[in-house]
């Protein structure tokens, strides 16, 4: 039961990591198609390249034959957005600003993979940390509504609960005797509730 309350906390923790890492993941992938494609206008090109690319770069698949300069091959090519559109031609690779991509790259591996997973730990640390700080109490609260449970149920098992109801009663209603179990389990909850309150 502990452990499905945990894992419910860090799922949040989960969420919240996730967003940082898209908000990550897109502002590179924004600023690297800017730089690299600038002439490309087909959508689901880019949409492909500003969130796919980034999302492979992060577990370690980098085309460096589309980042670094050196590297590109000189092809069929255009700058031309219509023929980019027709798909007649792909579209060049700018390599005025390449230095720049690929030190945007190195930031951002080292912020995804570094800062960002040491930040999720850290959170399901901290998340772990806290419920086992109340695990306790939440264990003492749950014995005592236990305890509290059996202590309301009749003695006998079901076919000889009539019995018990009639002496219960018979004691109670008719001898008038108070139960000394029931008062003390009172005046343990009126300390309790005197203490909350205070």
């Amino acid at each position: 039961m502990v452990a499905l309350f945990v894992i419910s906390l860090q799922m949040k923790d989960v969420f919240l990591f996730l967003f940082f890492l898209g908000v990550w993941l897109v502002a590179y992938g924004v600023t690297t198609e800017g730089l690299l494609l600038p002439h490309d206008r087909r959508l689901p090109w880019i949409f492909r390249r500003v969130f796919y690319r980034p999302y492979l770069q992060i577990f370690g698949q980098i085309p460096l034959n589309e980042i670094d300069a050196a590297l590109i091959a000189a092809a069929n090519c255009t700058y031309d957005p219509v023929a980019i559109l027709m798909e007649e031609a792909q579209p060049c690779t700018n390599t005025y600003a390449n230095w720049l991509v690929l030190i945007l790259l190195v930031v951002f591996l080292l912020v995804a993979n570094i800062l960002l997973l040491n930040l999720l730990i850290a959170m399901f640390s901290y998340t772990f940390a806290k419920v086992q700080g109340n695990s306790d109490i939440y264990w003492k609260s749950q014995r005592y509504n236990l305890i509290l449970e059996y202590h309301n149920r009749p003695a006998l098992a079901p076919p000889f609960i009539l019995i018990s109801h009639l002496h219960l009663f018979i004691k109670r209603h008719i001898r008038k005797v108070q139960s000394s179990k029931g008062r003390h389990f009172r005046e343990c909850r009126g300390e309790q509730w005197e203490r909350r309150r205070e």
